[in-house]
């Protein structure tokens, strides 16, 4: 149908097609989830086609609670980060995106990524007590978290309270990943901070500490590399499989074992 040729259009980026198989569908036949998301994606190509307003008079006609709606603000404050021509302070069209989102994980994910292109936005024009509002209501158990408290760190770093910036990057690199990017940029803004705080024994160490992470990490990569080509792991795997036949008819145990080499 129109509707689905439509999305691929949209997942492939041909805005002006897009817009073309939509004027070809009767919304009023689609399902509501499904007249919802076309209105995102029509307003979404507006905007990357530069005719803001004509996005903005769809978003006004969304539901105000879907979730497309929320995507299509999201992506409509984007927008107005480039020039707000909407008529209305970008302040208030982050807090309509932000309020009106219905209480699911991926409305909550979706708000706490409005609020941290918000908060970089702000940091990006010299508005650093905005931008740490922004990233002091990002949740600390989501998707977005790393990129809010390295953030919250550096905003802190310019003003000049560097105890401040110390905490959440300590944070950071006890709760993740250390293979993380935010993480490893967080490593590497610590002994910064101690050097502008005239503590150079501590910077040093610091400097120290993430030499050996460092090489550890570097270890580890290499170890891995060596399994996954030795192909250990999925020879184990192979000789707990009950059926022995091989094809489309073979009853495998799909659940690979849970290891550093099956997660690559």
């Amino acid at each position: 149908s129109w509707f689905y040729l439509a999305r691929r259009w949209f997942e492939l980026g041909e805005f002006y097609n897009v817009l073309h198989s939509a004027e070809q569908i009767d919304a009023l036949s689609l399902k509501a989830e499904f007249q919802t998301e076309l209105q995102f994606m029509m307003a979404s190509s507006y905007m990357e086609l530069g005719e803001q307003l004509k996005a903005q008079k769809i978003i006004e006609g969304m539901p105000r609670s879907a979730i497309w709606t929320g995507y299509a603000r999201h992506n409509y404050i984007i927008a107005m980060m480039g020039g707000n021509t909407s008529g209305r302070s970008l302040k208030l069209l982050i807090e309509d995106a932000t309020f009106y989102l219905p209480e699911t994980p991926e409305a909550k994910d979706l708000r706490d990524r409005i609020h941290l292109i918000s908060a970089i936005h702000f940091v990006e024009i010299g508005k650093n007590q905005s931008a740490l509002k922004h990233l002091k209501l990002i949740s600390l158990e989501g998707p977005y978290t790393p990129a809010a408290l390295l953030q919250y760190g550096w905003v802190n770093f310019e003003q000049g309270n560097y105890q401040r910036a110390l905490q959440p990057w300590r944070e950071l690199q006890t709760r993740f990943n250390l293979f993380d990017p935010d993480v490893m940029e967080s490593m590497l803004g610590i002994p910064q901070v101690f050097e502008l705080m005239k503590s150079y024994t501590q910077a040093i160490k610091s400097y120290e500490s993430i030499e050996k992470r460092l090489v550890a990490m570097k270890q580890f990569v290499s170890t891995t590399k060596t399994k996954l080509e030795t192909a250990a792991w999925l020879d184990s795997w192979i000789s707990v499989q009950t059926d022995p036949r091989w094809g489309w008819h073979s009853q495998l145990n799909s659940t690979l074992p849970f290891s550093d080499e099956s997660g690559l």
